[in-house]
Formats: C-alpha cells, sequence, structure tokens
C-alpha cells in the first residue's frame, strides 16, 4: 500500500493533462480538412487528370464542402467550450451517485475475480484431491473461457447493452459457484470442474470489462478527473480485497471443504452484490451529471441514447452503446 501510495503521488504531480483552447482546436479542425481534401485532389487528379470542366465541378463541390465542414467546426469549438467551462473538480464526483454505484461495482468485479483466481488451485487441491496436473490445466481452462468471452464482449454490448451485460455475467458466475457447492463425484472431478472453470473464467472477463467501460462512461470525454475516478476504484477495489482475504485466512480451519465455501459463497455474494447495484442503475444514465443543467447537459458525456456530439453535428446518430 504505501508504495502503490507513493507512485500514485508521484503520478498526480508529475503528470499534467493538455488543455486544449479554442485556437488549438480551430487549427487542429482545419489541418485535418486540408489534408483531407488534398487527398482527395490528388487521387482524382491521378483518375482524371485531362478533364478541366469535370475538375471545375468538383472545385466547387469542395468548396461547398469545406464551407459546411466549417460550419460544423464552428459548432463543435462551441460546443467544447461550454464543455470546458463546467470542469469537475474533485468534491464534485462525490455529489454523483452513479460514482459510488460504479465504486461497488468495480469493487464486486475485483472481488470475484481475485478470490476465484486465489482459491481455484486451492480448492483443486485441497478439496478435491485431484493430480497435480489439475492445478495448472484447471487455471488454463478457465482463462482461455475469459478470452473467449472479451472476444465477443463487444458485440454483446452493442446487442444488450453494458448493464444487462454485466447482469449477465453476474448470473453466469452464480452458476458456476452453484456448480462448485454441488459438483462432486468422480464425473465432476474428471471433466466439471473444467466447465465451472469456463463458468468462471466467463465471469470474470464479462464483469471486469464491463465494469471498467462503466467507468469510462461515467468519466466522458471530460478527462479532467480521470485520473481522480480511476485512482479512487482501485483504492475501494486494493482495501476491501485485502481486508477480505484478510477475515476468508483468519477463519480458515485448515480443513480442505473450506475452499469449497469460499468459492461458492464469498464468489457467489459479489455477483449478487453486482446484481443489485445494478438494479440500482436502471434509473440513471450513466455520464450525466448534476453539475450540469438540465437545458445544458454536455453532449459530451454518452449515455444509454445519446450520440457523439460529431455524429449530431453531420445528422447521423450511434447506436446505442449502454442501456
Amino acid at each position: 500500500m504505501a508504495v502503490g501510495l507513493i507512485f500514485s503521488t508521484i503520478f498526480h504531480i508529475g503528470v499534467r493533462e493538455q488543455s486544449f483552447s479554442r485556437a488549438q482546436i480551430q487549427m487542429d479542425e482545419r489541418g485535418r480538412r486540408r489534408k483531407g481534401g488534398r487527398d482527395i485532389m490528388n487521387e482524382e487528379g491521378l483518375q482524371s487528370n485531362g478533364d478541366k470542366e469535370a475538375g471545375e465541378e468538383e472545385e466547387e463541390e469542395e468548396e461547398e464542402e469545406e464551407e459546411e465542414e466549417e460550419e460544423r467546426t464552428d459548432d463543435t469549438i462551441v460546443l467544447m467550450e461550454k464543455v470546458s467551462c463546467r470542469r469537475m473538480r474533485i468534491l464534485d464526483w462525490f455529489k454523483e451517485a452513479p460514482f459510488y454505484q460504479i465504486a461497488v461495482l468495480y469493487l464486486a468485479t475485483r472481488l470475484y475475480v481475485n478470490l476465484y483466481q486465489v482459491y481455484i488451485p486451492l480448492y483443486v487441491q485441497e478439496t478435491l484431491k485431484l493430480d497435480e496436473t489439475f492445478i495448472a490445466t484447471v487455471p488454463f481452462a478457465m482463462f482461455l473461457g475469459g478470452f473467449l468471452s472479451s472476444v465477443s464482449m463487444r458485440h454483446i454490448n452493442t446487442q444488450i447493452g453494458r448493464k444487462r451485460s454485466f447482469a449477465a455475467g453476474c448470473i453466469v458466475g452464480l452458476g458456476g459457484c452453484l456448480w462448485v457447492w454441488l459438483g462432486e463425484g468422480n464425473s465432476y472431478g474428471q471433466w466439471g470442474i473444467f466447465a465451472v472453470a469456463a463458468l468462471l473464467g466467463i465471469a470474470g472477463s464479462t464483469l471486469l470489462i464491463t465494469s471498467l467501460s462503466f467507468t469510462a462512461d461515467l468519466i466522458g470525454d471530460i478527462v479532467e478527473g480521470a485520473a481522480f475516478v480511476y485512482d479512487f476504484m482501485s483504492l475501494t477495489d486494493k482495501i476491501s480485497n485485502g481486508v477480505i482475504v484478510m477475515l476468508i485466512q483468519d477463519f480458515n480451519p485448515d480443513e480442505g471443504w473450506y475452499y469449497r465455501y469460499v468459492i461458492s459463497f464469498a464468489c457467489g455474494s459479489a455477483c449478487v452484490l453486482g446484481v443489485l447495484v445494478t438494479l440500482t442503475l436502471t434509473r440513471f444514465k450513466i455520464g450525466n451529471r448534476r453539475a450540469y443543467s438540465q437545458d445544458e447537459t454536455s453532449p459530451y458525456l454518452r449515455d444509454d441514447s445519446a450520440p457523439l456530439v460529431t455524429d449530431r453535428l453531420s445528422g447521423s446518430s450511434s447506436p446505442s452503446s449502454s442501456s
């Protein structure tokens, strides 16, 4: 904890975040626009080098597009200036209810993941009395399931949203914990333990990815408080995990059956906590803050239905990223 505190202090003092002024934003936008225009002209010049009339028409169209792009750029700058004038101070985060809810979600996620990663080898060796090879193959099945889950998370989040994805991960985790509690016999020791490990890994990867996505949605595009938010989430995670693991070890009777109870009830309780907190998030749009008035909500703060500001200005909307 002391080492983490030292390096966290060095990070907060030593790292300076860049603030973008109107002039910088305008120069960046115009530079990208001119570069894109030159690329288009070079490609068209190679394809129709001798057609002057077509070139003139294309130049007129490009001029019209540049004018429209300048208007959109000005609108973007105005919106960004509105956002920049409402900076979130550290104390402002403590006034936001989703800040605490997501902190508890992240706490439950890390508690679930850390506990099954620590106690699965002990459960295999001390409770099931399996061969030493299972100490390597069972965690491998667990990490393989987590990897496959992480590959499909983007599609799942797009289809059902983050909140439902998190709740589904908790349900899968509860299924794995229940199977650990009921599992016994030769068939369970030979193949059932691998299915349990895969379920635990799928749930852990789902919860971890989704909770980090929740944190990013909470911060939004106003990043002046990002370091504090992630630091606070990590602090609650480390303290709670340390205390709970210490309590588990203090009550350890040095019996093999104990690790079955730890995985079933401790990990299962973390999943139940995650489901309950997710239910409380259904009435909140993550990213909308009390610091912004209802009439001037920042378009840079993503919620369940709000499109990106660039999509608003261009007339298109992005698909919902959370629900």
